[in-house]
């Protein structure tokens, strides 16, 4: 093991970017990133192919050496919450717009307005953003009260912004540490095996590497294509989801009733985007530990 780096930044001191061995970067103090994420992942013993932490980091590295300024007016982020209050610590910015998500307009999928469905409710309001938007995002309207750092108000100072400007490739989240097993979602299901088992025979998302390296919570910021591409995936499954899981939705959790199709969705969110081998998805926050206490 090495000693101890002195990171201040996201990770990326070039010691750390020249070591070939993934297990090597649990010293590195960058607490942003996707270094972080390696680092986490690299010692769990229940990864199948730990060759993926090195796809990724090769990918890392390519992407920084393209990154550009962002355009901050070509950047869209619909920050989701129940009450005004809940976003209140957060300062208004030309490129953040806060909704209540009991208002949005479905249209069509207006079957679907219900707390149950939590904040994957967006992905199915058609005029969330403007058709000519480049970068797009939907975040939780508690994100700078639940995370530690890169506060959504201050997106525009984030490193990592121009590594999502300079590859189009690129998917900017919250968190994406561990496998899906150890996801907030998933364990709030009484029947694991059972939905895992329906998610991939419905989604065609069966290989087990994608369970390892994808978004927690719905948290994501990437140019409008990718986001299109993936509502439309949803969109086109959400009806045998719904018919298929809904005799196995039960939880050991009293407050699962009020959310438990939207943690259905977190983890088919999780699975596309893991399942997308073109795609980079570079965490930027650091869950407060206390947010699940």
């Amino acid at each position: 093991m090495t000693e101890p780096c002195s990171c201040n930044s996201p990770g990326y001191c070039i010691r750390h970017l020249q070591q070939k061995n993934p297990e090597q970067w649990i010293t590195c103090l960058g607490k942003i990133g996707i270094r972080r994420q390696l680092d986490v992942e690299s010692g769990w013993s229940s990864v199948p192919d730990k060759s993926i932490f090195q796809e990724i980091k090769n990918k890392l590295d390519g992407a920084v050496k393209k990154s550009i300024p962002i355009n901050i007016n070509d950047v869209h982020i619909a920050i989701l919450g129940h009450n005004y209050e809940q976003m209140n610590n957060i300062e208004d910015r030309s490129y953040l717009k806060k909704y209540i998500l009991k208002d949005l307009q479905l249209n069509q999928w207006g079957f679907l307005q219900s707390e149950s469905f939590s904040e994957s409710r967006a992905f199915f309001c058609d005029d969330l953003f403007p058709n000519n938007a480049e970068y797009v995002g939907v975040v939780t309207g508690s994100w700078n009260s639940k995370f530690n750092n890169s506060k959504i108000d201050d997106f525009h100072n984030w490193e990592n912004t121009s590594i999502l400007a300079g590859n189009k490739n690129v998917v900017l989240c919250a968190h994406s540490l561990g496998g899906i097993d150890s996801s907030g979602a998933w364990n709030r299901f009484k029947y694991k095996e059972e939905i895992k088992k329906r998610l991939c025979e419905i989604t065609g998302i069966n290989d087990p590497k994608y369970f390892y390296n994808g978004i927690w919570s719905n948290q994501i910021i990437c140019r409008k294509k990718i986001y299109d591409e993936y509502c439309l995936f949803l969109k086109s499954k959400i009806h045998q989801l719904l018919d298929e899981l809904h005799n196995h939705l039960e939880s050991p959790y009293d407050d699962f009733s009020n959310r438990k199709f939207g943690y259905i969705i977190e983890l088919v969110t999780w699975m596309w985007f893991a399942s997308q081998s073109n795609l980079l998805v570079i965490t930027n926050a650091k869950l407060k530990p206390e947010w699940y206490s």
